[in-house]
Order: structure tokens, then sequence, then C-alpha cells
């Protein structure tokens, strides 16, 4: 199943403000979660996973959202 979006106008923009709010809460969180040895010493930071913490929820939150508004249109 292909799924065709437009691309993203300046119109998005709230939307994708939003977006980056939900990834930076639950970013934060899966980090906490996930790279709790970093914060108590006995690991090393892994910046790879930092950064896809982050980007993963904003990928789901941005990709729903312009589905969801496409799709009431």
């Amino acid at each position: 199943m292909t799924m065709h979006l437009p691309p993203i106008t300046p119109a998005h923009s709230r939307l994708l403000y939003r977006s980056g709010k939900v990834a930076l809460v639950v970013g934060t969180l899966l980090n906490l979660i996930n790279q709790s040895d970093v914060l108590l010493g006995s690991a090393e930071l892994s910046v790879q996973h930092l950064l896809l913490n982050y980007l993963v929820p904003f990928a789901v939150s941005a990709y729903s959202g312009l589905k969801a508004v496409h799709q009431n249109t």
C-alpha cells in the first residue's frame, strides 16, 4: 500500500511545531529510560540512539497529523 501525501507547505507549520513539542517530551522520556546507564555513569552516551529517540516520535506525530489533515480535505 503506497501513501502519497502532498509536499509540506508553510500552512503545516503549526502541525510541525506541535510534532516538535511531542518529540521533545517523548524523546526525553525515551532517553531517560533507554540511556539511564549513561546517567548512572556505567555506560557511554550513544548519540545515534539519542537522536533516534527524538526523530521517531517526531516522524510518527508529523505523519499522523498530516494524514489526518489530508483525510479531512
